[in-house]
């Protein structure tokens, strides 16, 4: 009998001694988390907070400060006013040796007030590929991540949440998708039918043989150009400018063409002081009358030039007669008769 109550000792004692160890690996490994103290931080969110669950990890910039201990909404703990909006409130549990400010000073609310200025806030961060997330604190822009509006004073330390990168994508898309849904797609497309009907018509009339015709033609004319020559004449009249450029030059650069400026000044100015000479008006008018006076002459004494125009016109016809006569018969123009023939020897 006693061999037989052997084994169901040794079981016994097995599980006795499985349970001692169990119990000292519990209070060695457990007990230090029960008993440590911890720092209750909240903050409230107006978004979905899918993915997050009590134990998610807290991590400032990449470093595990805790982890979430309770989810639900606010007006559960606090009162709420009338208009109050209903927010997702989450507790965390952080570890006070690793969110302590400088000099290893617990934290207080004066101080994180400080930093919320700054653009510290909590945020949703996606873990990986499995749809769960964890709670992020970290600075950001402090115009586009406002705090919400609340009504009480929260009984913990308090940090406000700013919107997450899945929020923001999300809401973004939603956007596109009702600008998208406002969009008059039909009307778009039945325009757009009508303007390719119309250009469909409209390029239907276009007489693209003829204008590949004339494009054929104005092709072999332009082949047709002595370009070779022309580019030879280019290059010539280029070298002729440079050479007139050049001529120009040595032109302004002479001194007496500098000169000319000055002398130029110099007959305006003259010009100018003739001009405001007192005298030049009475020489104008003097001008004047004696102008009156020879048109006046000449018109009283139209007949009497008549006349003598007449005249002049007889004695130049008269000079004229004797100047051949002078010439082919002198000894006439000094006897007053031709001479008489000398008769010529036998």
């Amino acid at each position: 009998m006693s061999q037989a109550k052997t084994p169901y000792f040794r079981l016994g004692l097995f599980i006795v001694i499985g349970l001692a160890i169990g119990a000292v690996l519990f209070v060695a490994f457990g007990a230090g988390r029960w008993f440590a103290s911890t720092i209750t931080l909240e903050t409230y969110f107006d978004e979905s907070v899918q993915g997050l669950d009590v134990g998610s990890p807290v991590k400032y910039r990449g470093v595990a400060l805790g982890t979430v201990s309770k989810i639900g909404f606010t007006g559960n703990k606090y009162d709420h006013e009338r208009g109050q909006p209903q927010y997702v409130l989450v507790e965390m549990e952080l570890k006070p040796d690793r969110f302590q400010a400088g000099g290893g000073d617990v934290p207080d609310q004066g101080l994180l007030d400080r930093q919320i200025e700054r653009g510290l806030r909590v945020r949703l961060a996606p873990q990986g590929l499995t749809g769960t997330n964890y709670l992020e604190i970290d600075y950001v822009d402090t115009k586009s991540n406002r705090p919400l509006p609340i009504g009480w004073k929260p009984d913990a330390l308090y940090i406000p949440s700013a919107h997450s990168a899945v929020a923001q994508i999300m809401e973004a898309a939603q956007n596109l998708i009702t600008k998208t849904q406002n969009l008059d797609i039909e009307g778009t497309v039945a325009r757009l039918n009508k303007l390719l009907d119309t250009a469909e018509r409209q390029l239907g009339d276009v007489p693209f043989k003829d204008l590949a015709a004339s494009l054929l033609r104005v092709s072999e004319r332009l082949e047709k150009v002595p370009t070779d020559q022309i580019g030879k004449d280019a290059q010539s009249l280029l070298v002729e400018l440079r050479a007139t450029n050049a001529s120009l030059q040595q032109l302004v650069a002479d001194p007496a063409w500098q000169r000319a400026a000055s002398d130029v000044a110099a007959a305006a100015q003259g010009a100018k002081s003739v001009l405001n000479d007192p005298a030049l008006p009475r020489t104008l008018q003097h001008l004047e009358r004696v102008t009156s006076r020879l048109d006046a002459l000449v018109g009283s004494r139209d007949d009497e030039l008549a006349d003598t125009l007449d005249n002049l016109h007889a004695i130049s016809t008269e000079l004229r007669t004797l100047t051949e006569r002078a010439r082919h018969n002198p000894a006439g123009l000094l006897f007053g008769a031709d001479p008489t023939p000398y008769p010529l020897p036998r």
